[in-house]
């Protein structure tokens, strides 16, 4: 009776206390369990969250070879520059551009010489005797020189100009002539090939003749020779052309022309001098440099004047149109004038590109306040609504996000209560939740995003890869949906959008729920990567685009999330030290019997590894039953009691026969050494860095039950001694902490009910299963459960595994007949000696 009466004092001392507790105020009770760290980090998502969603302008949504569907129209007035247009006035200022040539001074100069020389050869000789007598002793060669060219006339005309008066008079003939040389019209014909190409183009494009041709207009410019500037320009009708040094008609026509200054006995001596030089160079050279800078600046001096205009709403790009030839019309132009769609989708061209990078670049210069002080009422007006418009998107975008981050938070809250209590693994779970939204972002903004818009189903395959494996798929499910509705308003996304990364999301939790082998996760690859395909063909087939298209799109998705699931597998030991979980991979080499810890569980306790491994097969059949990992629960029961390996005779698995440690013991010293197996467990499995999954095995398979065998013995002897003192269980309970999980729940279990069968003198099969649900109901009533979540729906199915797996191990023998006894013989057998 006083025992009743202590236990239901305990029970009111427990509820005044938690009633206590819940007439606090609710940010107290929550700053209690999970401090302050856990909401700043969400707070902080929050805020990241929209800002990655609302950074960076929207990029240009166009590609050349893009399929649309209707026509594109201008949201705001803007002109460009008609390049057709625009390029034939350029090449027209080229070909009308003058040629331009310099006065050859070497020529004159050479000419001048020449002349001078006739006067001073006709000056060395006394009298034209002797002057043709020397001219005759010339070769052929030397006879041609202009010293020798006068007639007997001439030489006494310039023999007889002697002294200062003399040589004054034939000097002014010479400048007379110099000067009739720098005006006469000898400019050569220049062709299209001399004219050149133009000297900075990538392209080679001839310049053509001047329309006009062969009435060309020139350029003569002279040289001033001191001031090295153009002093004079002349504007001439080139109609004396030399195509070549043998046409002499002009030449002799120019020369006899400017040999007149000179008296009539020596003209024919100058004018050879003139022919002579005429014919071997010109009077004028082309000036190639000038003219081709010239031609660009005529060129330039165009700008662009010619613009198109386009007005708001207008269409840039539209499906292609046809002229029905069938339909009855009263004229020609009737027809023209009703065109019909062939379609509504299409693709765009480069001149459809490039009007709308034109159009979009005069929304964003709208956009960020760019308008001219000029503008019209009609483009302040647009500005305005433009403005406005993106104001109005950013925020409803901001408030969904908003609302999808919180409820993300508060999910996992819900269902994951761990992450809220851990600051570390809540700031490791919000960062990648970031980091997945701004690799998606930033593949939006880029070319990539815009040709391939499904490819942001990467990020998402993989954040659902990485939750299933550190928690479960309900949790990781639930999470990457939310992450997905916020890819898709970050990339702007449609519901189709939405449709392809939840599909390839689902695939990847389900498929990698347990991976064991190389096989399974090649065939996980590969049905992501089917499913996301699928269901991206599906989409754009029923957005209206064509086949190609659909396969284009589909096929991105694919390869982005063949590539995420290649990329996790690849970082699955950064994952695992990360976020500290035991993937499957871990667990089975954990499984692996030449560990250090089993190799020594093994060798030195092996009555305990003989009964971890039972416990093993018993505890991963269970926990199959109700849907818990089966490999984890199995490593875990390998590992649970590793600390028996310090005092392994003190325990009954591992004892000899008939020697009981304990029996020189007091009940509490076995007490200490019986409880003292879990701490030296813990301190094991952390020397050898196991994950921290295995080691809550070690801490929660006994939870706080109490160790009712010595509990008994403390008791008979408080009795034997006396006492009227009852001895409490508290004081021979484990420390705890009870179980978390349904894996370790299930493991408790599984211990308990091996213990008390294996202690059974007859173990049938209906005593197996009132013994197992004898001690089920001890542990529900005793409130060992109480912390995980585990039902008694899934407590009822993990006691039918435990009988099934017990009745196997303990099953029915046939009985085998015993051998005679041997007869005793009546006579003894001699022996020889």
């Amino acid at each position: 009776m006083a025992k009743v009466n202590g236990k239901a004092k305990l029970r009111r001392t427990q509820i005044r206390r938690q009633r206590s507790e819940q007439s606090e105020p609710l940010l107290k009770r929550l700053r209690k369990q999970i401090g302050l760290a856990s909401p700043a980090i969400g707070l902080g998502f929050v805020v990241l969250a929209i800002g990655i969603v609302l950074y960076g302008p929207e990029p240009f949504p166009y590609y050349a070879g893009q399929e649309v569907r209707g026509p594109i129209h201008a949201r705001a007035k803007f002109k460009i520059t008609d390049e057709k247009a625009t390029l034939q006035s350029q090449q027209d200022a080229r070909e009308t551009t003058p040629n331009y040539f310099d006065l050859n001074e070497s020529l004159i100069e050479r000419i001048q010489s020449e002349v001078i020389g006739l006067y001073t050869t006709a000056q060395s000789y006394d009298d034209s005797a002797a002057y043709q007598a020397a001219a005759a002793e010339q070769d052929e060669a030397t006879s041609k020189n202009a010293q020798w060219r006068l007639t007997e006339a001439g030489f006494h005309e310039l023999n007889g100009l002697v002294g200062d008066q003399g040589t004054a008079e034939f000097t002014a003939w010479v400048e007379k002539l110099v000067e009739d040389l720098k005006r006469e019209r000898l400019v050569p014909k220049v062709t299209e090939d001399e004219r050149g190409f133009l000297a900075k183009s990538s392209e080679v494009i001839l310049l053509g003749a001047v329309k006009n041709d062969p009435d060309r207009i020139i350029r003569v410019e002279k040289q001033d020779e001191d001031e090295q500037e153009t002093a004079e320009l002349q504007i001439v009708v080139n109609n004396v052309y030399l195509d070549r040094p043998e046409d002499d008609k002009d030449v002799e026509r120019s020369a006899a022309s400017m040999s007149r200054t000179f008296p009539v006995t020596i003209r024919s001596a100058i004018s050879e001098v003139l022919v002579g030089a005429l014919q071997e160079a010109p009077l004028f050279k082309f000036n190639l440099e000038r003219t081709r800078k010239e031609m660009d600046a005529a060129a330039a001096s165009m700008g662009e004047l010619q613009d198109i205009k386009y007005r708001y709403e207008e269409p840039l790009a539209k499906p292609p149109e046809f002229v029905d030839s069938t339909r009855q019309a009263s004229s020609a132009q009737e027809q023209s004038a009703a065109p019909t769609a062939l379609s509504n989708t299409y693709r765009l061209n480069q001149s459809h590109i490039e009007l709308l990078r034109y159009e979009h670049d005069r929304v964003r210069q709208l956009l960020d306040g760019n308008l001219e002080e000029d503008a019209d009422a009609e483009d302040r007006a647009v500005a305005t609504s433009l403005r406005d418009q993106h104001y109005l998107q950013q925020a409803g975008r901001g408030a969904l996000v908003l609302m999808v981050a919180l409820g993300l938070v508060t999910y996992c809250g819900l269902f994951q209560d761990r992450v809220i209590r851990n600051p570390v693994r809540a700031l490791s779970l919000a960062l990648l939740f970031l980091i997945m939204m701004a690799v998606a972002r930033a593949a939006h903004l880029s070319d990539i995003g815009v040709m391939f818009p499904y490819v942001v189903v990467g990020p998402v395959v993989m954040t659902a890869a990485i939750l299933t494996m550190v928690y479960s798929q309900r949790f990781a499910i639930g999470m990457t949906c939310g992450l997905a509705v916020l890819i898709t308003i970050a990339v702007r996304g449609d519901l189709g959008t939405l449709l392809v990364l939840t599909a390839a999301m689902a695939v990847a939790v389900y498929q990698l729920r347990e991976i064991r082998s190389r096989h399974e996760l090649f065939s996980t690859g590969l049905l992501n990567a089917m499913a996301a395909f699928i269901v991206g063909v599906v989409v754009v087939l029923l957005n209206g685009y064509s086949l190609d298209t659909a396969i284009k799109q589909g096929g991105s998705a694919a390869m982005a999330s063949l590539l995420a699931i290649a990329i996790f597998f690849l970082m699955l030991a950064p994952i695992e030290r990360i976020f500290k979980v035991a993937t499957n991979w871990t667990l089975l080499e954990l499984l692996d019997t030449s560990q250090p810890l089993l190799s020594r569980l093994a060798r030195e306790a092996p009555g305990t590894f003989a009964h971890s491994l039972w416990l093993s097969s018993m505890a991963e059949s269970a926990c199959e039953a109700v849907g818990a990992n089966g490999l984890l629960a199995k490593v875990g029961a390998m590992y649970h009691d590793i600390g028996k390996v310090h005092k392994a005779e003190y325990f009954a698995e591992n004892q000899e026969a008939h020697i009981n440690r304990h029996d020189n013991l007091s009940p509490t010293m076995s007490l200490l050494v019986i409880v003292g197996h879990v701490k030296d467990g813990i301190e094991l499995a952390k020397e050898e860095r196991l994950p921290r999954a295995v080691i809550r095995f070690i801490e929660e398979h006994h939870g706080t039950t109490v160790v009712r065998y010595f509990h008994h013995i403390a008791s008979e002897k408080q009795k034997a001694a006396g006492s009227t003192r009852e001895v409490s269980e508290s004081e021979f309970r484990y420390p705890g902490p009870k179980p978390q999980s349904k894996e370790t729940a299930v493991l408790m279990l599984c211990d308990g009910v091996e213990g008390a069968v294996r202690a059974l003198p007859e173990p049938t099969a209906g005593r197996i299963e009132t013994v197992v649900h004898t001690v089920l109901m001890e542990r529900l009533n005793d409130g060992q459960f109480d912390d995980c979540d585990i039902t008694l729906k899934e407590l009822h199915r993990v006691e039918e595994s435990l009988v099934k797996s017990l009745c196997r191990f303990y099953h029915a023998r046939v009985a085998y007949p015993k051998p005679p006894e041997p007869s005793k013989p009546t006579d003894p057998v001699p022996v020889m000696g």
